[in-house]
């Protein structure tokens, strides 16, 4: 079977992080966001995080090559062997020229949604402060499809 490889594209609050919780499981294939990532490798302290950590404190972006380093070397895991779907990345047209040299996608889906639609969730986004578990008190329903 040939692998899985692919890409959530969409404004922040589209619900790529929800599609993608929901599809990669039943294709088998690890959801990989950048974002989480990052923050592993930082809770860890390993030089990598600490490097992370570095940009994060000054709100700086984290630089292109050490992005790069941490998604190439995730994807290189066993488990990404059947593919992966990415959630938030690539981000930038270098990243995904970069990302086409060592692991070319099989599909891109582009999530769009109204603006008003997206304002609502973004501005709907909550954590759990006891789990840190995110969840959003949108409720947004459309009685007529667009």
């Amino acid at each position: 079977m040939a692998s899985k490889r692919l890409m959530f594209l969409g404004a922040p609050g589209a619900g790529k992080g929800t599609y993608a919780g929901r599809i990669a499981p039943k294709l088998g294939i690890p959801t990989i966001s950048t974002g989480d990532l990052i923050r592993a490798e930082i809770k860890t302290a390993s030089a990598l995080g600490q490097q992370f950590a570095s940009y994060a404190n000054k709100g700086q972006l984290v630089p292109h090559e050490l992005v790069m380093k941490i998604v190439q070397n995730r994807l290189e895991k066993p488990d990404c062997k059947a593919g992966y779907l990415l959630d938030g990345f690539p981000r930038t047209i270098r990243q995904a020229e970069d990302l086409e040299k060592f692991s070319p996608l099989s599909l891109v889906v582009n999530i769009e949604l109204k603006e008003e639609y997206l304002m609502e969730k973004i501005m709907g986004r909550r954590v759990c402060p006891c789990c840190n578990k995110n969840f959003n008190i949108a409720h947004i329903k459309n009685e007529k499809a667009s």
